[in-house]
């Protein structure tokens, strides 16, 4: 591109040092915040509801109504009304979007762990809607009697409740750790709609449209946690109530946050691009980034009238960089770049920008959606045949940048790229002038 790129405005100070490389991989803000409501309301439910008498194998076809967590909950509370030993407090909930569907195989009392009355079967339903609304294909409503010696759980799909069992017995594990769910906790689809404000969630859905995802309503004894939604989005197997993971070695995209069931305040948000799903066996052995690839000598430039993004990676009066791939051996599909601030932030700009890849005669062979967060959490949206996620990434490719209409010249930013799949780790962050 022969127009002249953007200069820094006289005087400029040098810029700061470049944020530390040494983060998790894919991680924005340059940290990966630790979700404690996911992890805890997996060991209530399991631990304490469903030890050892929640076994499941892969069947199920079907597609199932979703629904939110406030029209869910009065389903199953009049559910449990009318269940011995009650009455029932309400302790711990989490629903389940599933892309496909689980059925467990059987309901059995475990060493004492005595369950009686419900279902023999539980079944998740597949679902095949919008993820990320709040509506959700299946709820688990955990109870315990007031006389503390006896637990529910209750499964409502769509607008049909099924008492799963009543367990009562020492090795059933006991709900000590929370208290009771607050009355009036927010509704999940209001908890979604919060989130959709959030850029690290708003940018994840916009690179993942199918997803799984979960919902755990959870108020912790002690402490300054309080009542709090736990969200995840991945395309990983839900880790939840039994259901089966993904296949050993695979990687993908999550996203985890926190909201305060009552407030509505966002604790915590975090996100991996590549995150190793769970599954037997062990995991591929990964490849340092840094081993695999570099870019460097960025240029700044505008780009020429008459270009698009989607044609030639950038929209015509646009600012944007130019990179060269300096080394690479490794697919296109294998790593993923971001632009961050001085601080490790990700970098808004206020027109839609994004990234592409461009081959040697000036072509755009990948791209990935634009956005206003210069940001991938997931490989490239497109790629332009003959060129696939397998196609190698080669240092006779470029790498380019559409930042948006703002200058960018002296805003002290990095490029960053990230690895995936088989990749770990990041590159040292590079200055772009």
């Amino acid at each position: 591109m022969a127009t002249p790129g953007p200069t820094a405005p006289a005087g400029a100070t040098a810029p700061p040092s470049p944020p530390s490389a040494g983060r998790p991989t894919g991680t924005s803000r340059g940290v990966l915040v630790v979700v404690v409501a996911v992890v805890v309301v997996v060991a209530a439910l399991l631990g304490a509801v469903a030890s050892g008498w929640l076994s499941f194998s892969t069947s199920g076809t079907g597609t199932g109504a979703s629904t939110s967590y406030a029209s869910a909950e009065s389903i199953a509370s009049s559910t449990a009304a009318q269940v011995y030993p009650g009455p029932w407090s309400l302790y711990a909930v989490i629903g389940a979007d599933d892309r496909q569907a689980y059925t467990n195989s059987s309901l059995g009392a475990s060493s004492g762990c005595k369950v009686t009355g419900g279902t023999d079967v539980l079944s998740l339903p597949a679902t095949s809607g919008n993820y990320s609304d709040g509506d959700l294909s299946a709820w688990i409503f955990a109870y315990v009697s007031t006389t503390n010696d006896a637990q529910l759980a209750i499964e409502v799909t769509g607008s049909h409740a099924t008492e799963l069992g009543v367990a009562r017995g020492a090795s059933c594990g006991s709900p000590s750790a929370l208290l009771p769910v607050p009355t009036g906790a927010l509704d999940s689809t209001q908890v979604a709609k919060i989130l959709l404000g959030d850029s690290e969630v708003e940018a994840f859905l916009h690179d993942y449209t199918s997803a799984n995802a979960s919902y755990t309503l959870l108020n912790p004894r002690g402490g300054n946690v309080g009542a709090s939604w736990g969200v995840e989005y991945t395309v990983c197997g839900l880790n939840v109530l039994g259901v089966p993971q993904s296949p050993s070695g695979t990687r993908g995209g999550i996203v985890q946050a926190t909201v305060n069931a009552t407030t509505g305040v966002i604790s915590s948000v975090a996100y991996q691009a590549s995150f190793p799903c769970a599954g037997s066996g062990s995991q591929p052995t990964e490849i340092p980034l840094g081993t695999a690839f570099a870019a460097g000598n960025p240029v700044g430039s505008l780009c020429p009238t008459g270009d698009t993004y989607a044609l030639e990676g950038c929209t015509a009066g646009d600012y944007t960089y130019t990179l060269t791939v300096e080394a690479s051996t490794l697919n296109l599909s294998s790593v993923l770049f971001e632009v961050t601030t001085s601080n490790g932030g990700v970098y808004s700009i206020s027109t839609e920008g994004g990234f592409s890849i461009v081959n040697v005669i000036g072509l755009v062979v990948a791209q990935s959606s634009p956005s206003t967060e210069l940001e991938m959490l997931a490989p490239w949206s497109t790629y332009n045949p003959p060129a696939s996620s397998g196609t190698p990434l080669t240092s006779l490719d470029t790498i380019e940048i559409d930042m948006g209409t703002a200058n960018p010249a002296g805003d002290n930013l990095y490029f960053i790229a990230a690895g995936t799949g088989n990749y770990s780790g990041t590159t040292a962050p590079l200055a772009l002038p």
